[in-house]
């Protein structure tokens, strides 16, 4: 559930029911588009700075509402029971199917030296394989679109015993090219790799 994002919006809203134009803060441009596919009377305007910050601009009235990732703002203390603590907002856990989250969203990575082994068996010992393995196929994915964290892509990988499935969108200029696959692990490379150049055979020729 970590890895999802969270719109957070004024409670006199009603997004069954919009009868106008509403203000949402993000600088993501995966989450504009997402967003915009869903909720055409949104208005995007960027929000930028920390946790705090975003939350304050809201409550100043800067924003109807703004989105930012469940992970955050549980790591800050600040998401229970579907509040987000000290705001009055309706908060929603969005769909990673339809808001399918960046690469890497939510996962805690240490790093240290190559040369210092001392904190090894700590690390092994406090790893999760199935998370490291997820998020190692999503940068697969991404690199070898030659994509970045300026692009409009979301891709969600994650490990069920044995099995593994991933979710895959990217807005390229206007068309939207969404792809899903599941299968057994060891058949991932071959499933992954069709996926990429899938992906790679749709998407809008890139000037070097």
């Amino acid at each position: 559930m970590a890895i999802r994002d969270v719109l957070i919006i004024n409670p006199n809203v009603q997004l069954d029911n919009l009868q106008k134009t509403i203000t949402i803060g993000t600088s993501s441009l995966r989450r504009e588009r997402q967003l915009t596919l869903h909720y055409p009377n949104f208005s995007i305007l960027p929000c930028r700075g920390n946790i705090q910050t975003r939350l304050q601009k809201y409550t100043n009235g800067a924003f109807d509402g703004i989105i930012l990732a469940l992970a955050g703002l549980v790591r800050m203390g600040l998401y229970s029971n579907g509040c987000i603590n000290g705001i009055a907002a309706n908060v929603q856990v969005l769909d990673a199917g339809l808001y399918i989250p960046a690469p890497g969203q939510g996962a805690l990575a240490i790093m240290k030296r190559c040369s210092e082994h001392r904190f090894d068996q700590v690390l092994q010992a406090i790893n999760h394989p199935d998370s490291l393995l997820a998020i190692q196929i999503e940068r697969q994915i991404i690199d070898a679109l030659n994509l970045t964290c300026n692009d409009p892509v979301g891709v969600y990988a994650w490990i069920k015993g044995k099995t593994f499935s991933v979710n895959f969108m990217l807005f390229d200029n206007e068309k939207m090219i969404e792809k899903k696959i599941s299968g057994l692990l060891n058949q991932r490379i071959k499933l992954v790799q069709e996926l990429i150049e899938e992906v790679k055979s749709l998407m809008i020729p890139r000037s070097v």
